[in-house]
This record gives C-alpha cells, structure tokens and sequence, in this order.
C-alpha cells in the first residue's frame, strides 16, 4: 500500500501539471521502519517536490500543493485497490499554513489497513548540492 501511494504522487499525482514532480518521496512511520503491524500501520511520506523553490516558497504555496493532492487521491480512488477514507489537511493558524495531510487506506479485499501523513517539502539538500 505505502509503495503504491508513492507511485500515485510520482506517476499520477502531477501528470497535468508539468511544473510538479516529485524528487523523491521519504517514508517513515512503522511502514519506513520496517515494523508495521499485518492488519495496520502508519506511513509517514515526506514529498520533496521540485515546484518549491524556497523555505519561504514552501509555506507560501504548500496548502495549494495538499489541495491538488487531496482532489487528485479522490478523483483516482476508484481506481486504486485500496478504500480512502477522511483526507484532511491539517489546518494551521492564519499564521501557520497547513504542513500536512492525512487519510486512511484500507484494503477492499482484507481489514487491513495504513494511515498515512503527507507532508510535502523543499529539497534544500539537492538545490545546494546542484550550486556546487
């Protein structure tokens, strides 16, 4: 499930948008570690997009970026093997733009079952790397 999610924000997530794709996606949580339970886990997705320019970039057009993610996994939801169930974008203060969004995949065939956090960011390492 983890691994299918991946492939959905590289492959499909962004395909009519040219100007996102993903440099690579981090997993974390028991599914990262390797100790997720058989029925449920959690997943932890750290999204390193290319559309991100900047710290300051990121905070700016991140609830932008979770949107297009959130319609994008309810639109393609039929299509996948697996239930989506309560996509939430956690909400920030005015202050605080959202950083993050959640939702639950469940397996239509088993009860098993994987939260996931989606938590779309700047690649601050390759951008300085690529300065060299």
């Amino acid at each position: 499930a983890v691994n299918r999610i991946c492939e959905f924000l590289r492959n499909q997530c962004f395909m009519k948008q040219p100007d996102i794709s993903v440099i690579r996606a981090v997993k974390g949580g028991s599914s990262g570690k390797g100790t997720a339970l058989r029925n449920s886990s959690d997943a932890d997705l750290v999204v390193f997009l290319s559309c991100f320019k900047s710290f300051q970039d990121q905070r700016d057009n991140r609830q932008e970026i979770l949107e297009e993610i959130q319609k994008m996994l309810e639109k393609c939801s039929g299509s996948l093997a697996y239930e989506i169930h309560d996509i939430q974008i956690t909400i920030g203060s005015s202050n605080n733009p959202p950083k993050s969004m959640s939702f639950i995949l469940r397996s239509k065939k088993s009860s098993d079952s994987v939260e996931f956090d989606v938590l779309p960011t700047y690649d601050a390492l390759t951008t300085q790397c690529n300065y060299r």
